[in-house]
């Protein structure tokens, strides 16, 4: 099982019919009903149909969908193209498929076209479906040629950087020298060994503007900052302090032919005058032993938002430290947690601890919002300062989320509902 998922006129119809082993039976995203047969079938999706969230119709298919793939391990397949060539296309089609039996309304798709943030939209995409498991085939559409590129490839091309320099090859590395803590997605549904951060990554990066400057203090082998990288054209630059990471983080880089910058070394090197729109230290924190310091040298270097991924003063690696069961629910207060020698971090925080220390090591304002981690016993909070807002919603969807939460009872009770409410009341109409 495929599926195809692309911005309208992006060319997903042409590369299903001109690609070997893409074609088979074909069917359209809006035609699929909890009792339909997906097997050995090609799913085209428009990918205006998953950034509407609001319609919980089209959240049950892209569950069916997404569940599909993984049970039979499918691939998707993400149709890119210069935004301007799609406008270009918009503007001159004139039906909606090759059936010609419904006419394509350019105006309105042509204005909805203009207004999207390519770059980020599609690394938000790809970001919850590898956070689903599912492996991704990146594909840049250049008008009738279809090109399998790297993963890390589609911010560059739509900001014009030449596509020889892009197409996915023989890899020149090798995957198993990541190591266990971080997994990269290379092309082609070839990945790093580690785990999939995708889902910490997709929620800490929704903020970024496409011209923003960002700061990943601990980048490990550079997922954070290769997204990044993938949506803003400013400058992007990860401290990583070991150098086996920093090494093949290195590698990574070149091979993707990525312009951002990697330092061997830890925050403290980091130029005191130098700002950064966004600060990001995911599950770092634990791991430091004078955090205070860190914290400040952070808050300093940060112009706009400021993003931790921390274990509560709940983790379960602070539970062993203890000896015996302990458990503190009061988020009000600020609690630190010291572990023992033996566990492989240093300290614990709840986030008003967090935010205390903030405001005792700064004196500029601030608000804060907490987020899931996608780890058991962690959290995210991000920082705004100086009343920075959040920009205007990007009408994203965290595919995630739903997919997740969406267990199979829950799909038994879906499909009981639509039987009832909306099959029933179609059967009506065309009564």
């Amino acid at each position: 099982m495929i599926v195809i998922i692309g911005v309208t006129s992006a060319g997903k119809t042409t590369y299903i019919t001109q690609m070997s082993g893409v074609g088979g039976n074909v069917i359209n995203f809006h035609e699929i009903r909890p009792w339909t047969s997906l097997k050995n079938k090609t799913v085209h999706i428009n990918i205006f149909k998953i950034l509407d969230a609001k319609n919980i119709l089209n959240r049950i298919r892209l569950f069916k969908v997404f569940r599909e793939v993984r049970r039979v391990n499918g691939s998707v397949h993400i149709i890119a193209c210069n935004k301007e060539e799609v406008l270009n296309r918009i503007s001159k089609r004139k039906f909606e498929d090759d059936t010609e039996r419904a006419l394509y309304n350019s105006d309105s798709w042509f204005e909805r076209v203009s207004s999207l943030n390519f770059a980020l939209v599609y690394e938000t995409l790809i970001l919850s479906l590898e956070s689903l498991g599912l492996p991704v085939v990146c594909v840049w559409s250049q008008g009738d040629r279809f090109e399998h590129v790297k993963r890390y490839s589609f911010g560059a091309l739509f900001r014009g950087d030449d596509l020889g320099s892009h197409l996915y090859n023989s890899l020149d590395i090798n995957p198993s020298q990541a190591g266990e803590y971080q997994s990269i997605s290379l092309g082609s549904g070839v990945k790093t060994s580690g785990q999939v951060r995708a889902e910490s990554i997709l929620k800490s990066l929704s903020i970024i503007n496409e011209d923003d400057s960002i700061l990943d203090v601990g980048s490990a082998i550079g997922a954070l900052v290769f997204s990044a990288k993938n949506i803003s054209s400013g400058k992007v630059v990860g401290f990583e302090p070991m150098s086996k990471r920093y090494d093949f983080s290195s590698q990574l880089r070149n091979y993707f032919n990525l312009d951002c910058e990697l330092e061997n070394s830890t925050i403290d090197a980091l130029p005191s005058e130098e700002r950064f729109d966004h600060v990001y230290c995911l599950n770092v924190l634990h791991h430091v032993v004078d955090f205070t310091v860190v914290l400040r040298l952070i808050v300093n270097s940060c112009n706009k938002t400021l993003t931790l991924e921390l274990p509560h003063v709940n983790d379960n690696k602070f539970f062993d430290t203890l000896g015996r069961p302990f458990f503190i629910n009061r988020k009000n207060i600020p609690l630190i947690g010291v572990s023992l020698e033996s566990a492989d971090q240093t300290f614990v925080y709840n986030a008003s601890a967090i935010v205390r220390i903030i405001r005792l090591i700064t004196v500029r304002n601030f608000e804060y919002e907490i987020l899931d981690s996608p780890f058991s016993r962690r959290y995210i909070i991000r920082i705004y300062f100086d009343g920075y807002k959040v920009p205007p919603s990007k009408s994203i969807i965290m595919l995630t989320r739903s997919f997740r939460r969406m267990h199979a009872s829950d799909c038994q009770l879906v499909r009981f509902l639509y039987n009832i409410f909306i099959r029933k009341n179609k059967s009506k109409e065309q009564v």
